[in-house]
């Protein structure tokens, strides 16, 4: 599992600074270094995105299920979703369009999750590559047919999931987050979402039953200390055990929503 950065800084060197403004990123598309040709055999070709962005200088965070399998949750993986500041979006795309990343469109299990529209194919792996055997395979389910050690890259605002990043790649001390930052975003995220994000709500639902069902650091005394005040509620009705279902629904949501605003209410009272 790929989970330090010491590497990659090696690979890419260090980048060299704006003397005029000190922000590697302002330097302008067309000068920005590109990622060196990735070599397999030490950087896990699945992190490939990750590793086009590190050495391009633009700070991105691994979300989705690859964090959760990197926090301890056994679950499957299949698109790398990156989370990446909102205002360089733009140029992340830039960068993995130049490394032969396309556009695509989203497989047909998250067609309808409008905020994983941004996805994009890597370049196709040589046939000695690809080793996974669930790859075009006609009788497996659209996601699950992808080459796990290839896979379609989403990128995600990281503003608008509530994880915060540094402006550059060289302030980034993990390719992963925290749990608590992990469970943060998640539940943030669930609790804005509008009523027809139906299948996304769902989604974020089962996230939120496997950190709760596998990891036991969430049910430890003072983990709730790791969270904002607003989401302690979720926290203790989630401990109580919630079911998935609940949190698939938008009813739920809205009703759990005015018992937070309530509690917040009689706590500044």
């Amino acid at each position: 599992m790929f989970d330090s950065l010491h590497l990659l800084r090696q690979l890419c060197g260090k980048r060299k600074k704006d003397s005029t403004n000190n922000n590697i990123i302002d330097q302008g598309l067309n000068d920005a270094p590109m990622a060196p040709a990735v070599n397999t055999t030490t950087i896990p070709s699945r992190h490939q995105a990750y590793d086009v962005l590190y050495c391009a200088g633009i700070p991105s965070l691994i979300w989705g299920e690859d964090a959760l399998e990197h926090l301890g949750v056994p679950t499957h993986t299949f698109c790398l979703y990156l989370m990446v500041p909102d205002h360089l979006l733009p140029q992340a795309i830039d960068h993995l369009m130049r490394a032969g990343y396309q556009k695509r469109q989203p497989p047909s299990e998250l067609a309808d999750i409008r905020q994983f529209s941004n996805i994009y194919s890597p370049p196709n792996p040589t046939p000695s590559q690809n080793t996974d055997d669930r790859f075009g395979n006609p009788d497996l389910d659209p996601e699950d047919s992808i080459d796990s050690s290839y896979p379609p890259v989403i990128l995600l605002p990281a503003g608008e999931w509530y994880i915060s990043l540094p402006e550059t790649s060289t302030g980034i001390h993990d390719c992963y987050p925290t749990l608590p930052q992990m469970l943060i975003s998640i539940i943030s995220k669930w609790l804005v979402l509008e009523e027809q994000d139906s299948t996304l709500r769902l989604r974020l639902g089962v996230f939120i039953e496997y950190i709760y069902d596998y990891l036991d650091a969430v049910k430890q005394p003072g983990f709730e200390e790791t969270l904002p005040q607003r989401l302690r509620l979720f926290h203790s009705k989630r401990l109580i055990s919630l079911e998935t279902d609940e949190l698939g629904t938008y009813a739920y949501q809205k009703r759990l929503l005015e018992e937070m605003e309530a509690s917040a209410d009689g706590s500044s009272a």
